[in-house]
């Protein structure tokens, strides 16, 4: 498989978002998916067409290639063994198209190895999954490491941590890592590009391994049982570690009961939620209109604004149990690289959809790579317009701002969107890319949704005329 050249398609290059593109075929309903899994992604289609499936699958392999439980390192020894190490505190990476390909080829075996152990982790059975690979889509350049004693002291081990810190070739800081000092002990130049793939390509924190997390459909359900079915684990600390140990093995999938597990485990930080106030603070003024009081998974309150009520969440709006999580992931122990959310329009009010469209945008600003589904053709059209907006630059954006109830956080910083839409054949679900750059200036087109609305659209039409005969 050959290189993408990623930047032929951006005028601007962040780091982060340098694409990997996962391929799969016959896997479930899954005839044939090509989609880019880093940035902002979106999956639409009808229901029962494999969205799920596909996003959990994603989900799988990413866990499963940070969790170090694999045998990526060494797959990626076998490769890079030819490099030469260099002095341990400063060391050179050329990220040519030589270089990349050889991750991508690394990445490729190590898929081919344990795809079918992933796949029974992940759902608790064997799934047939005719072929997988990836692809890498990263801008040509020289990168410098340096790797020096921690000041921070996130790492509960007692031995000295060491910062590492990516540089472009023009001395900027583009990503930083922090590392236990006996892992970098022996001076493996390979060790370090292997981490340089997990943070710079993957965007994968390393340290705390919660860098993934999966917000599944029926998210609001969950909350409201968890208490019920998860009280002991939810004062059990040694239980809770082991919550999927109290089900059925079968029963839920590896991304739902990690989410159990997150709700049940969550924490308040307030150096985390003063860090992401800013995203926070917008999810309480502008979807919610109050906050939240976590004290433990049966024990939360919603707290109005106005009139300062405490409500226990259980007796609230549907809405705010929806959108709860993501004032956790925010505000939670762990920092969320790679967060999913399927279905994310559920309980959410067309008016609102708009607002939770901006949320994805500063989301995806924040540096995290966002990957999410939808049914609604509100919540789609939403997401077009302030991806449309973004693209428009100065004063007529700022006049757009104004007349329309915007503001620059709304947009996105690099006006690019990764939608797909599942639309199923005689032969099994086909993953289609839906372009923005295709239909100009209309920007995403959404066809399941266009029809939906003509086709309502023409029955009101008909029954109209009946009527008026």
């Amino acid at each position: 498989m050959t290189m993408s050249n990623y930047s032929r398609f951006d005028d601007m290059i962040h780091f982060s978002r340098i694409g990997v593109i996962l391929h799969v075929e016959d896997f479930a309903k899954i005839k044939s998916a090509h989609v880019n899994i880093s940035g902002y992604t979106l999956f639409v289609g009808h229901n029962n067409s494999g969205k799920t499936m596909l996003m959990q699958l994603i989900y799988g392999i990413l866990d499963a290639f940070a969790s170090g439980e694999s045998s990526w390192s060494d797959v990626a020894a076998d490769t890079f063994n030819n490099l030469n190490s260099l002095s341990n505190n400063d060391i050179s990476i050329n990220a040519d198209t030589d270089f990349y390909e050889k991750i991508q080829h690394c990445m490729n075996i190590w898929l081919e190895q344990n795809i079918k152990d992933i796949i029974r982790k992940t759902f608790q059975q064997d799934i047939e999954i005719g072929r997988v690979s990836c692809e890498l889509c990263c801008p040509i350049g020289e990168y410098k490491i340096k790797i020096s004693n921690s000041k921070s002291n996130q790492l509960s081990d007692a031995k000295s941590p060491k910062d590492i810190t990516f540089y472009d070739s023009d001395k900027n800081v583009v990503s930083s890592l922090l590392l236990n000092a006996d892992i970098i002990s022996n001076e493996s130049i390979k060790l370090v590009i292997w981490c340089f793939i997990y943070q710079v390509i993957l965007n994968l924190g390393y340290v705390n391994r919660k860098n993934l997390i999966y917000l599944p459909a029926a998210r609001a359900g969950l909350l409201l049982l968890a208490p019920y079915y998860f009280d002991r684990l939810a004062n059990d600390t040694l239980a809770s570690n082991n919550i999927s140990a109290e089900m059925s093995t079968a029963s839920l999938s590896l991304p739902v009961t990690n989410y159990l597990r997150f709700l049940v485990k969550y924490k308040l930080n307030e150096n985390s939620k003063n860090q992401n106030q800013a995203i926070i603070d917008y999810i309480e003024n502008e979807l919610t209109h109050g906050s939240f009081e976590f004290n433990s998974i049966a024990n939360i309150f919603f707290i109005e604004s106005e009139t300062n009520i405490r409500t226990p969440i259980h007796l609230t709006s549907s809405m705010l149990t929806e959108v709860m999580p993501f004032v956790q992931i925010f505000s939670g122990e762990y920092d969320y690289t790679n967060i999913m959310c399927d279905e994310v329009e559920n309980s959410i009010h067309p008016s609102l959809q708009r607002k939770l469209s901006c949320l994805f945008n500063r989301i995806v600003n924040s540096g995290k790579n966002l990957l999410i589904s939808t049914h609604s053709d509100s919540m789609a059209f939403a997401i077009n317009n302030t991806l449309l907006l973004s693209k428009i630059t100065g004063e007529k954006r700022n006049e757009l701002l104004n007349k329309l109830g915007y503001s620059n956080e709304d947009l996105l910083v690099f006006p690019k969107i990764n939608v797909y839409q599942f639309e199923g054949t005689a032969d099994g679900t086909v993953v289609k890319q839906i372009d923005d750059r295709l239909a100009p200036p209309y920007g995403l087109q959404f066809e399941q949704f266009d029809q939906s609305t003509m086709k309502l659209y023409n029955d009101a039409e008909a029954i109209m005329e009946a009527l008026n005969e």
